[in-house]
Formats: C-alpha cells, structure tokens, sequence
C-alpha cells in the first residue's frame, strides 16, 4: 500500500511544483521517502482495497491535468489554442468515462478501459499539436543534434546558441550520450523527436499490463495499472518539454518484464540501452546485474555483464573515435562542473534557500555513494531476493539521490515514479503464485 500513496505524493507534489523549488513540496517528498522506506515495518495492505486506492489516484491525476495540464509554450494561434482547449475536453471526456466505467460489470469495464487508454494517448498527440515548439534547451539541443548528424557533424563537437543569454551558467552542447540517438534519429525523421516520448510511453503502458497480469490479477485490474502510469499527472508536460526520462524509465520497465521471463541477456541488452542513454542509468544496471546473480548465478551475470559491455561500445565506441575530447567534455566535464541550482526540488536547495549555505559536495559524494552501497548489500545479502526487491532498490537509490541531488527537477522524480509503480505492478496478490 505504501508504494500506491507514494505514487500519490509524487504525482501530487510534481503537479503542484512542476518539479522546480517549492519547500512544501520538498517537505512533503522527504516525508513521503522517509515513509516508504519503512514499509517493510508497517502491517501488510489489504489486496482488496489497492484497486480501489489505485482507482481513486487515477481519478484524481486526470482532475489534476484537467484543471491544468501545465503545458507551458503554446503560440497564441487558433490551431494550437485550440489543440490546448481539446486536451481539457478529452481528459474529462476520459475521467468520465473511467468514473462510469468503475460502475460497470466486468465485460463492460473493460471496455470503457479501452476507450480511457485511447484518450490518454490521443491527449499526447494533441500536445505536440498545441506545442509544436517548446522554447526549452532540451528539446532545441537534440532536435538540432540530429540536424547536425544528418550534415556530417558531430553533435560533440559543436557549441549550441545559448537561448537563454547567459541566464543559467552553463555551456549550451549536446550533454546526453548517444544511446539518445537511437530514438531521436527516426522520431526526427517523422518530424518531431518527441515521438520518441510517446512510443517509449505505449511501451512503458503494455509492459505495466503485462507485469500486472504476471502478478495475478484479471484483466481489468491490470488495465488500471496501465492507466495509473497513463494518467501521471505531469506526463504531458514531460512530453512538451521533450525530456529524454521517459525513454529509460520506459525501458526499465521493459527490463522487469524480460526478468520475469528470466530472458536475461537480453534484459543485459536493454540496460546497456539504459546506461548509454543518460548519464545515471548505471543506477539501474547495478541492481540488476545484482539480482541476476542472485537468480542465476556468477556466470550468467557475468555473462550479462559482458553482453551490456559489448551494447556500451557499439553504441559510445563510433563517438569516442570520431572525437573522444569533445564527448568527454560534453557529456562529462560539463555536468560535473555545472553549479548548483537553488531552484531545484532538493533539500540541498532547501538548505540555500532557508539556512543560506550549500551542503558540502562531499557530504553529498559520500551519501550517493552510502546508498548506493547500501542497496548493492541489501539485495547481496537478503535471504530471498525477489523482483519486488530489486524495483525496491531502485526506488531506495533514487529517491535519496534526487532528493541530495543538485539540479533535481520534474524529470528525475518523473522517473522515480515510474519506479515506484513498477513495484505497485510486482506486488505479490495473496492466493496466486509469487513469481517475484
């Protein structure tokens, strides 16, 4: 149950703050951690009453994007205007049909589940209709990075137009590696890389239905926990803003599902995808690596390990030859030398805000670190080690380090929920075989 209400925080609290600092919102976030990693003290839920809780979140983030879905460029043009005024009405032609649909019998429920899910996704569409251009650097920078690509340049090597003058200290290049590329490529030859965003999200949607289905539960229970993800409730401004998070959160969830089907070099395969995409995706290799181990033993996890190698190098190695000193100072030297933001959704820009003082960088090395060991013991030692362990880890890695991160914003605790559902999804339903 703990997982549901901290989905319902995130949602919540990314709602109101749009990911950037708010000290209520961290409050909140923090409390909401510190809860979670208690869960294991606190009585076991009741399966009976998750579904109706899930249904009540659901309900609730729909109403929340509805009121306001916090799409931010929209050009003051009659096309795009009223793409925007057409998200409000889908979403509460979607919130009454899933309101209507909790009444009906089973056959008919699922059905009115259907229709919610094809809403859900047409609002996405109409999205990049009403924001065709978002002025943000991300979405500038790697639409501009495959432009470049296409005319034989190489995106590392090249200094972007600081759209924002000088306003945020920092170096306007390409920072994301190029695991990125393997989905803006074809997305910006269909005229829009976001498309990226919204196949990664259809994904991310089948493999919670899967993942629920695999727990035990019927078919329209599984379709809420699609919905839940659907339905988060900053999802479409992560889509407007063209932030690359969805794409490994996206994946992650993918990799669930291959571990459930024990198909673990592939699973291998797919987290090698993950680390080259953004920069913290060795965050979710490690624990994996860890639980294939625990599952199957030193040589298949050495073998995944060598397979995840072997993704790395074909997807880094074309760009380290071609030119390794501007990848390095791209997607490496700026990002640790990018300051802190104390407009961030983290105690450490609570900290300047409130107390007037940054917490020691090495304060905030050595916790990364604290809890980054800590998750790689828990699951090395556990008697049992299960997937709901392993999506447990991830949620406990993450959370902390976003919380002491320096730049946290919507897109990080994006993906920590994503997590979060994941292990919503694994939970064991009472009566059924536990397959994680």
């Amino acid at each position: 149950m703990i997982p549901v209400f901290y989905t319902l925080a995130l949602g919540i609290v990314l709602w109101v703050s749009r990911g950037m600092y708010h000290w209520g919102a961290i409050v909140v976030l923090a409390l909401a951690t510190i809860l979670f990693f208690f869960s294991y003290r606190l009585a076991k839920y009741r399966e009976e009453s998750v579904p109706k809780v899930i249904s009540g979140a659901t309900l609730l983030f729909i109403g929340l994007a509805i009121i306001q879905p916090r799409i931010m460029y929209v050009p003051v043009a009659m096309p795009m205007v009223a793409s925007y005024f057409a998200i409000k009405l889908t979403l509460l032609i979607a919130l009454i049909v899933y309101a209507v649909g909790l009444a009906l019998s089973e056959r008919r429920r699922y059905w009115a589940f259907v229709a919610v899910i094809i809403l859900l996704f047409y609002t996405q569409f109409l999205t990049l209709m009403a924001s065709p251009d978002p002025q943000i650097d991300v979405f500038m920078i790697d639409r501009d990075a495959v432009g470049y690509l296409f005319t034989g340049q190489n995106p590392y090597s090249i200094e972007f137009p600081d759209m924002y003058s000088g306003a945020y200290d920092y170096v306007p290049r390409f920072t994301y590696w190029p695991g990125l590329l393997l989905f803006t490529i074809p997305t910006w030859l269909l005229g829009d890389i976001r498309y990226a965003t919204v196949i990664c999200t259809a994904l991310a949607a089948v493999c919670f239905y899967w993942l629920n289905r695999t727990a035990g539960r019927n078919v329209t229970e599984s379709q809420q926990g699609a919905l839940l993800f659907l339905s988060f409730p900053v999802g479409l401004f992560m889509l407007e803003q063209a932030w690359v998070d969805t794409i490994p959160a996206a994946l992650t969830v993918l990799t669930a599902v291959l571990l459930i089907k024990q198909r673990w070099l592939l699973a291998c395969a797919v987290l090698g995808v993950i680390v080259t995409t953004k920069q913290y995706g060795f965050l979710v290799a490690v624990p994996s690596l860890i639980y294939i181990l625990r599952s199957v033993g030193w040589r298949k996890a050495l073998q995944g390990a060598g397979v995840m190698a072997l993704t790395c190098a074909l997807i880094f190695g074309p760009f380290l030859l071609w030119d390794i000193k501007g990848f390095h100072t791209s997607t490496i030297d700026l990002l640790i030398g990018m300051p802190f933001r104390d407009d961030a959704l983290s105690i450490v820009a609570l900290c300047k805000r409130t107390l007037g003082f940054w917490l020691p960088g090495l304060l905030l090395l050595a916790i990364y670190i604290a809890i980054l060991s800590a998750g790689a013991l828990y699951l090395l030692v556990k008697r049992s080690c299960t997937l709901w362990d392993w999506a447990f880890t991830l949620v406990a890695i993450h959370s902390v380090m976003f919380l002491f991160g320096k730049q946290a914003f919507c897109n990080y605790y994006y993906m920590l929920a994503v997590f979060v559902m994941i292990m919503v999804a694994l939970r064991p339903k009472p009566g059924s075989p536990s397959h994680v």
